[in-house]
């Protein structure tokens, strides 16, 4: 009888949960976004602050800030940071849907928000590169997820 009972409020509880749909809203929870900062910069050939991944797939660079003229690359390590590597990325800089995003190897010259797959990298962290840096400073902010590219 016992076993009658706990059979029926086993059965109870789960009525309905067959019916879940899968909705915007649960990814986030399920595989959360990272935020991290990933430097202030007044001048050229500056490193970031090194970042440990751990198992993250997938980053939006925003960068911004007064600075008018400089350049920039999102460097990746798969050697816990020993050897850096300039990371490809894609501008999110075109508001319209049809625009093909293609990925970059240059470096980052203007304000806007980018993204970088890290899969397979231990560390990641954004470096000014020693072309001209000229203006006030910028800002660089990182947020990485468990979860694949966006385009």
């Amino acid at each position: 009888m016992k076993l009658l009972k706990y059979l029926i409020l086993a059965l109870t509880t789960m009525v309905g949960m067959g019916t879940a749909r899968a909705q915007l809203g649960n990814l986030a929870t399920m595989t959360p976004n990272y935020a991290y900062s990933g430097g202030s910069f007044t001048a050229a050939s500056q490193n970031g602050p090194t970042i440990n991944l751990g198992g993250l797939a997938y980053a939006t660079v925003q960068v911004k800030g007064t600075a008018t003229a400089f350049g920039g690359v999102v460097q990746g390590s798969n050697d816990g940071g020993a050897t850096w590597y300039a990371l490809p990325y894609v501008s999110y800089a075109s508001s319209t849907p049809t625009t093909v995003i293609a990925p970059s190897t240059t470096a980052i010259t203007a304000t806007g928000l980018y993204g970088v797959a890290l899969a397979g990298l231990t560390n990641v962290r954004f470096a000014t590169t020693s072309a001209t840096y000229t203006g006030g400073s910028i800002t660089v902010n990182i947020v990485a997820s468990a979860n694949t590219r966006v385009f």
